[in-house]
C-alpha cells in the first residue's frame, strides 16, 4: 500500500487541472522505494489552485507548509523546465507525476557537491546503482554539464561502478 503522502499526491493529481510534481526528498522516496525517507514532501504546484483543494481535504496552512496528520506539504513555484514522470501508485488507481531520475540524481549532485550533503551523495549513489540500465545516459550528461556537476556525477559513478566489482568478487569467492 502506498505511504499516506504519496495517496494524498494521487488525489491532488487526479482533482487538479494544472498536475503538481513531487521533487525533492519525497521524490528518492518514492524512486528508492523507502531507502532514504522524507518527513515531508516538496511539490511543484499552482498555489491558487492547490490551496482550495488542500483544505477541502483537511489541510491548514501553517507557515511555508500545509499539514493534515503527519503529512507535511511543502508547495514550491509551479516553473519547471525538465523532465517528470507519471507514476502508477499500485493498488489505487491513482497516478503522481514525479522529477525524472535524471534530473534528481543532478538536483543530488548539486547538494552533494555545493552544499557538501552527504545524505544527497549517497541518494544520487544509490539512484544511479538502481537505475544504471535505465537512464537517459546523453539527458543526464547534458543535464550535469549544465549544472556543473559533471565532475561529482563521475566520482560518484565510479565510487559505484569500485562498489559493484567489490560486491562481485565477495560472490565469486563465496562459490568457490
Amino acid at each position: 500500500m502506498a505511504d499516506e503522502k504519496f495517496l494524498v499526491l494521487g488525489k491532488l493529481t487526479k482533482a487538479l487541472k494544472k498536475k503538481p510534481i513531487l521533487v525533492g526528498g519525497g521524490a528518492a522516496e518514492l524512486y528508492t522505494a523507502g531507502h532514504f525517507v522524507t518527513g515531508d514532501i516538496d511539490i511543484l504546484a499552482d498555489r491558487a489552485e492547490l490551496q482550495p483543494v488542500l483544505e477541502k481535504m483537511g489541510f491548514k496552512r501553517e507557515g511555508m507548509y500545509f499539514i493534515r496528520g503527519k503529512v507535511f506539504i511543502h508547495v514550491l513555484n509551479p516553473y519547471f523546465d525538465k523532465r517528470f514522470d507519471d507514476i502508477a501508485l499500485k493498488g489505487t488507481g491513482l497516478t503522481i507525476r514525479v522529477i525524472s531520475v535524471e534530473d534528481l540524481i543532478v538536483d543530488r549532485l548539486n547538494a552533494c557537491k555545493w552544499w557538501r550533503h552527504k545524505a544527497d551523495c549517497e541518494q544520487a549513489a544509490h539512484l544511479l546503482n538502481t537505475f544504471r540500465d535505465k537512464l537517459d545516459a546523453d539527458y543526464l550528461e547534458e543535464r550535469a554539464d549544465a549544472e556543473d556537476v559533471r565532475d561529482t556525477l563521475h566520482e560518484i559513478l565510479e565510487q559505484v561502478e569500485s562498489q559493484r566489482n567489490v560486491s562481485a568478487k565477495r560472490v565469486k569467492r563465496k562459490g568457490k
